[in-house]
């Protein structure tokens, strides 16, 4: 990322002044880069409600419009089901708009640092977040901490950008702290037989 984030930026001073947002999305990803350094950080400071301040929105704009828009066509064209359900108390998924919400979920972990959560998912249900970086790790102790807290009988969705390696490391931890599974071969065996696109 930081290599992709230098390459942008001498992009842009190249073709200054038309260039500024390739040296400010470059800026933006090698920034994104060194927060890779330090699993769990909550790189745009998204709140407990779900939000991306404003301030961060406009800081990281071209990055974070550029995931959204990936984000977006990625949706519209993939074929995969938007959720998928693993047992009776634990469905996963991407990120989803309000009216796709399964009407039986009754907690939402959103462990998405890049996107705001859409507000009418979070008006709906608990909503927790743990904060992941696209591709890495939480911290350990925070990540018993969101999962430790939810009660035994909640109905719990679990997503990520995509719904597949973020949300399939927090499925398996619940489902290990809720006794569902004795190994990881176990656990990845069952998330894929739901959600095939699921890697750790």
């Amino acid at each position: 990322m930081p290599v992709l984030g230098v390459v942008a930026a001498f992009a842009g001073v190249r073709y200054w002044p038309y260039g500024i947002i390739l040296i400010w999305f470059g800026l933006c990803c090698v920034m994104l880069g060194f927060a890779y350094l330090r699993p769990g950080l909550n790189l745009f400071c998204k709140t407990d409600t779900g939000r991306i301040p404003l301030y961060m929105s406009v800081i990281a704009f071209p990055y974070l419009a550029f995931t959204f828009v990936v984000w977006r066509v990625k949706v519209g064209l993939v074929s995969e089901p938007a959720v998928n359900m693993i047992d009776d108390n634990l469905i996963v998924g991407r990120r989803l708009f309000p009216h796709e919400l399964p009407r039986q979920v009754t907690h939402v972990v959103d462990v998405t640092t890049e996107f705001s959560e859409p507000s009418g998912v979070v008006e709906r249900v608990a909503y927790r977040h743990l904060p992941i970086m696209d591709g890495h790790v939480p911290l350990r102790d925070r990540l018993l901490q969101t999962l430790e807290g939810l009660p035994e009988d909640a109905v719990v969705y679990i997503h990520s950008a995509q719904g597949h390696g973020r949300t399939g490391l927090v499925a398996m931890a619940l489902l290990f702290l809720r006794g569902k599974i004795a190994s990881v071969s176990e656990g990845i065996s069952l998330l894929q037989s739901n959600r095939p696109g699921i890697r750790l």
